[in-house]
């Protein structure tokens, strides 16, 4: 295909991006659309935190950092006469403001209005956030915010395709809190906003405190010398990410003495029953390595294929007190090389901690 061809799938996802940002600056000029704006965006780093990165086989020194927002965001906002959709987007003062919206906006919502007759809620919260995919987004970008803020004195008012998940309906009935499934828009006369104070998936300590506080307060201590495999094995992610030789992994874990657990069977009642058994944790890279905030781990090793990892597992780790985690790619590798790899971290770790 010549360069610029319709036909090719990148060319019309370039087209598309270039054309929602042209119509998101036309609104935003005419007032229709308050878009995040750079200076709100802007990070620094706040923390180091080390870890191994397994390259070649051989563990190797390196960081991460972790950012926060250059402005402080305020944990809450009140509006009077603020409009919701069903999917999350907030309308005030007839602007769609982004910051206080689920995600950011598609071309069709900038185009959209609130219709003239909604039902009205005299009281109603609503939660920012910027990844409301996945789970490991639920947890991080959402249900974070929420734990880490003040009492709801209302009901929240959950976008429809986030209320149709059901570990978000499990997590908000263990947290307590009351909400209201959206199917239509509604006028909120006074709505309280519960800002998303840091960015991505970067939590911060309250976070993971307000996280354990409410799901697993006092997790026991591990058995000394205790492995667990998390594999992913056939998982869909619904982001649709690369498949895991968990097959391969179990073999080598399981010769180091690993018991082995699928992801899928993770929950909450589920890993506080494992919570004696994992002083190692062996998991293949998302979110099922979050079932380490139900339990005490000394050390994490992190599986990844296709280059793909994404580091607030990291951080979630040393907010517990995870001093020795890895990140160890497995991409074509037999079961005797992941197994030679898994030891080689493994003895890295000892002599940290000799």
């Amino acid at each position: 295909m010549a360069v610029g061809d319709w036909r090719d799938r990148s060319v019309k996802a370039r087209a598309t991006i270039a054309a929602k940002k042209a119509l998101a600056a036309l609104h935003a000029r005419t007032g229709r659309l308050e878009p995040r704006s750079p200076a709100d965006m802007a990070t620094h780093r706040v923390e180091t935190v080390s870890f191994l990165n397994v390259i070649g086989g051989e563990p190797t020194d390196a960081s991460q950092g972790r950012l926060a927002f250059d402005r402080r965001r305020p944990q809450t906002e009140e509006a009077r006469g603020l409009f919701y959709s069903p999917a999350g987007m907030a309308w005030h003062h007839g602007a769609l403001r982004e910051r206080w919206s689920i995600r950011a906006p598609s071309a069709r919502e900038i185009l959209a209005r609130p219709p003239a007759r909604a039902r009205t809620v005299r009281r109603a919260a609503i939660v920012e956030s910027d990844l409301p995919y996945t789970y490991g987004d639920w947890v991080h970008a959402v249900l974070g915010p929420l734990l880490a803020g003040p009492a709801l004195d209302r009901p929240l008012l959950l976008p429809g395709f986030l209320a149709e998940k059901g570990y978000v309906r499990r997590d908000l009935a263990t947290a307590g809190i009351d909400y209201e499934a959206m199917t239509d828009w509604v006028r909120v006369e006074d709505a309280l906003i519960l800002r998303k104070t840091f960015p991505l998936q970067y939590w911060a300590p309250e976070h993971t405190a307000a996280y354990r506080s409410v799901f697993e307060p006092d997790p026991p201590e591990p058995a000394p010398g205790s492995i667990v495999y998390l594999g992913r094995f056939d998982l869909k992610s619904e982001i649709g990410r690369a498949r895991f030789p968990s097959e391969r992994v179990a073999e080598a874990a399981g010769r180091l003495g690993a018991s082995v657990v699928r992801q899928e069977t993770l929950s909450p009642e589920t890993s506080r029953a494992l919570a004696g058994g994992v002083e190692t944790v062996i998991g293949d890279h998302g979110s099922g390595l979050l079932n380490m905030l139900h339990w005490r781990p000394k050390a994490v090793i992190e599986l990844t294929v296709d280059g793909w990892w994404v580091n607030n597992n990291l951080f979630v780790a040393k907010q517990l007190g995870v001093e020795d985690y890895a990140v160890l790619p497995v991409d074509g590798l037999g079961a005797e090389e992941i197994e030679q790899r898994l030891q080689a971290c493994l003895a890295r770790f000892e002599g940290r901690r000799a």
